[in-house]
């Protein structure tokens, strides 16, 4: 992984980006990993690197995820009750393209 780490900064670097150090994190997602590795990205244009903080769980686009996969989707339910209360008719096709994973959340439940 830290192979791929570094891949990613000189690509970065090559293209004139920047990432967002403090926003870089580290989540161990199933299988056997290593409790000591530790991860770092380095810093543009210089030799010092900083150590990616490792996290259990995560927020992203509003859905905490966790090392072991299990979404906390409130916010989602949430807006597709808002939805399904403002609109008569749902298409899942054209849904698909305005809510992510529309087709999985409602697969369960009568419209």
């Amino acid at each position: 992984m830290q192979r791929d780490l570094d891949q990613l900064v000189n690509w970065a670097d090559k293209w004139q980006l920047k990432f967002n150090k403090d926003k870089c994190k580290v989540m161990h997602i199933g299988g056997i990993w290593n409790e000591h590795a530790r991860y770092t990205m380095m810093k543009s244009n210089s030799r010092t690197s900083t150590v990616l903080e490792e996290k259990s769980e995560e927020k992203d686009l509003g859905i905490w995820m966790s090392e072991t996969l299990k979404a906390s989707v409130s916010k989602g339910n949430q807006i597709l009750g808002l939805i399904r209360r403002t609109f008569t008719y749902m298409d899942c096709e054209l849904m698909k393209h305005c809510l992510h994973h529309w087709c999985d959340l409602t697969s369960n439940t009568e419209m």
